[in-house]
């Protein structure tokens, strides 16, 4: 079985670190909101139709998700109700881009597990979508159900924006998807778009983040002298997970995105994209 000697040093050379600027996070704690809907946040049939904050709305005891950060997140299920149009939209506009590259989107996602199947049909989905200073919407992230057509399917990520998702599944537990978002300019608008027409039918989101590099390198940039690696054990059998903390010396003051770039000595190694190091802590831990 082939070992890794001396990983740590390799995981060194092999990574680019780069810290990114979060130019907007939508946290959904308050009713001080970073995007407009296109329809009144409502609950209604007993908190099983529901398109909103959570708190202060009110669902259904039977909706669960976990891992949400803070006390709130935006639910949505079954929208089709009388005076609301599908889709429904959340949009974030006139986000200041100027003098940002390398800019990343970052939304967590959790959708309530029925037991048995997950209720998303063919036609159900949720798109996100990115335009640089008016000049037309792109895609970014969709998630769709697991079928082409019919019912009770699992909601995924569509890799390919084909309208089925072939991707990694959507569970009742928050989990966090990125996406890069091409191009550069003055300012960014972000489109959430989504479509549940029967019951059981839901997605949930928290903690819309929009990070980029600053011209200058960032608004308050860790020097490279000041990151440090650390793994226990140093040496790990290929296959296995080697658990990484990335630190530095003090807390940071916002949200801080570090680019992992994989590059030199490292093309065996499993490198996540990004890690984030969270306002008041001065680490993060990641699996390689």
């Amino acid at each position: 079985m082939k070992k890794y000697l001396r990983l740590l040093p390799l995981l060194v050379s092999a990574l680019t670190l780069q810290a990114q600027d979060t130019i907007l996070l939508e946290d959904f704690e308050d009713a001080t909101l970073t995007y407009t809907a296109n329809t009144t946040e409502f609950s209604a049939a007993s908190g099983t139709d529901f398109f909103g904050r959570i708190p202060p709305l009110s669902v259904s005891s039977g909706y669960s998700v976990t891992g949400f950060n803070g006390d709130a997140y935006f639910g949505m299920m079954d929208m089709n109700v009388s005076g609301v149009s599908l889709p429904v939209t959340l949009t974030f506009s006139s986000i200041d881009i100027s003098g940002y590259s390398d800019l990343n989107f970052s939304i967590l996602l959790a959708e309530d597990d029925d037991g048995s199947k997950q209720d998303w049909d063919a036609a159900d989905y949720a798109r996100i979508e990115y335009q640089i200073d008016g000049g037309g919407y792109q895609n970014l992230l969709a998630i769709e159900a697991d079928i082409s057509s019919g019912s009770n399917g699992e909601p995924a990520i569509d890799t390919n924006f084909d309208g089925v998702g072939h991707g990694t599944k959507i569970t009742s537990t928050f989990a966090e998807f990125t996406a890069a978002i091409a191009g550069t300019g003055s300012s960014l608008d972000i489109r959430i778009s989504a479509s549940f027409q029967s019951g059981d039918e839901d997605l949930s989101i928290d903690d819309v983040k929009i990070t980029g590099t600053g011209s200058g390198g960032g608004g308050d940039p860790v020097s490279e002298e000041a990151i440090t690696l650390g793994a226990t054990p140093a040496t790990v059998d290929e296959g296995s997970t080697l658990a990484v903390t990335l630190s530095v010396p003090t807390n940071v003051d916002t949200d801080t995105v570090f680019n992992l770039t994989s590059g030199g000595d490292g093309s065996e190694l499993s490198i996540p994209a990004t890690a984030t190091i969270l306002a008041g802590t001065n680490s993060v831990n990641f699996d390689v």
